[in-house]
């Protein structure tokens, strides 16, 4: 969840601050942004996308964490209930992530976890009921223990997959055809689909 924060008060920051570190042993990923000017964070909205922003007036009461945290969690359950994210529980921790944000999935001595841009997260889950998730999503099993979006392939070299941040997984020998196919296809339905919304 990406949140933008505008305050000129240093105090209600400090406590809101406090609230977010609460909420971050919940709900995973809890990205937050804090502004202090009204420029810097018109200046932001332009170029970052949020999924939620909050707004400090002076003459405003401040709620108590605990509070905060049910309406966090509140406002968290509705994004994933809207199919927005897809969504996994470990522990006591909430992990929702958009299928754009999901770089692979993988699993060591069956410790599952998804893979982002900025972080690995821990699920509870099995490869198979991933595998059985992302059917027909463009989402590819290369080998017993790592599920990737194609969506983040940038090339396919024998049984070298490179993503796009630079990353290269290995693909078993067993499935480097079939991972290489599904590369290909991919591929060939984003230039499909870019050509006919260029068309109109």
């Amino acid at each position: 969840m990406k949140i933008a924060v505008y305050s000129d008060s240093s105090e209600w920051n400090r406590y809101i601050k406090s609230c977010f570190r609460l909420c971050e042993e919940v709900i995973q990923p809890l990205e937050v942004d804090f502004f202090n000017s009204k420029h810097s964070i018109q200046k932001r909205l332009g170029v970052k996308p949020y999924d939620l922003i909050l707004i400090y007036d002076s003459a405003g009461k401040m709620v108590s964490k605990g509070m905060f945290l049910d309406y966090l969690e509140g406002l968290w359950g509705e994004m994933v209930k809207s199919h927005a994210r897809y969504s996994w529980r470990f522990g006591n921790q909430t992990v929702a992530l958009k299928e754009n944000e999901i770089y692979y999935i993988s699993s060591f001595r069956k410790a599952v976890s998804v893979y982002t841009a900025t972080g690995r997260y821990r699920i509870s889950t099995s490869m198979k009921q991933e595998e059985e998730r992302f059917f027909g999503k463009g989402f590819v099993r290369i080998h017993r223990s790592c599920l990737v979006n194609l969506e983040h392939v940038k090339e396919v070299e024998g049984i070298w997959i490179k993503l796009d941040d630079g990353r290269r997984l290995q693909a078993s020998t067993r499935r480097k055809k079939k991972v290489a196919k599904a590369f290909g296809d991919y591929q060939q339905n984003v230039s499909k689909r870019l050509l006919n919304s260029a068309n109109g």
